[in-house]
């Protein structure tokens, strides 16, 4: 049972189901972005939970600011620092040229959330900034 899961779905008169619980739990335990079939992959052998509800489920995490949907399909938990506010959040996003592997820089200050804003203003076509992508090579690559 997860506290903070619990909480959330509360706040927004949610119930907690096994699919949301399962979900969760996988994404916990994730090292690194993981796309739904990944995540329906992953789950026990014993789980009723059908890749649709793993999709529906992913969709409603995201717009509980749960996880986050990289460009390449894949999802990533949203971990906040305490400094940073939600809607100054940034993802930064790693992504290595050759290999294709994605990754979330897992920790940044609240400085560089707060660069969000800057960016905004340099793109004057969009409203707010929420993920930068860094391409390039990777250690194995590289």
């Amino acid at each position: 049972m997860n506290k903070h899961l619990d909480d959330i779905l509360k706040a927004h008169q949610l119930r907690r189901t096994k699919a949301r619980e399962e979900l969760y739990s996988q994404l916990q335990r994730q090292k690194h972005p993981m796309s739904a079939n990944e995540i329906f992959d992953r789950l026990p052998k014993s789980s009723r939970t059908d890749l649709v509800s793993i999709y529906r489920n992913l969709s409603l995490f995201e717009d509980l600011g749960l996880v986050h949907q990289l460009q390449n399909g894949k999802y990533t938990r949203c971990e906040l620092n305490e400094s940073c506010e939600t809607e100054n959040h940034i993802h930064i996003i790693s992504c290595c040229r050759s290999c294709g592997s994605t990754n979330e820089v897992p920790s940044h200050s609240a400085d560089i959330c707060r660069m969000a804003t800057q960016f905004t203003r340099l793109a004057k076509n969009h409203s707010s900034v929420s993920e930068i992508l860094i391409k390039g090579l990777c250690t194995k690559c590289g």
